[in-house]
């Protein structure tokens, strides 16, 4: 049986997917080395997560913390290009905060914005990393 947490993530891709222009540029995907082809490119993958009982029943608290890396090929508007993919995740995923009923919640963590590779491969990327609260049976279920 899958994990919600992987149900979660899916469910992000799947939103994200949804955003004109961006169908088979975004991936379930932990940070991998991407090529200038490639690009842009979104980037969905889990980092951490907490879990507490909850107060009535038997079941678990979980906050899950996901990142959603955004890389674009440098360019003299890089900065426009990230903040214009990062508004377009905020606003896809503040219009499915409970991620089609799977989650509790959800919230902007931290962006974080910088620069990765060298030379001809050298990339621009911001990573938006959001909480996600959701709540399971103690199998993860």
């Amino acid at each position: 049986m899958t994990h919600k947490r992987a149900k979660i993530r899916d469910a992000i891709v799947a939103i994200l997917s949804d955003i004109p222009g961006w169908g088979g540029r975004v991936k379930a995907n932990r940070t991998r080395p991407t090529e200038i082809h490639e690009l842009p490119i979104r980037l969905v993958y889990t980092l951490s997560e907490t879990a507490a009982l909850a107060t009535v029943g038997r079941s678990i608290v979980r906050t899950l913390s996901v990142a959603i890396e955004l890389r674009v090929a440098v360019t003299s508007d890089l900065d426009a290009a990230l903040d214009v993919d990062a508004q377009k995740v905020e606003a896809a995923l503040a219009g499915s905060p409970k991620l089609g009923g799977l989650a509790m919640g959800l919230v902007l963590r931290s962006t974080v914005i910088g620069l990765d590779g060298e030379g001809e491969s050298r990339q621009a990327l911001a990573t938006l990393t959001y909480d996600v609260q959701y709540q399971t049976d103690a199998s993860g279920v």
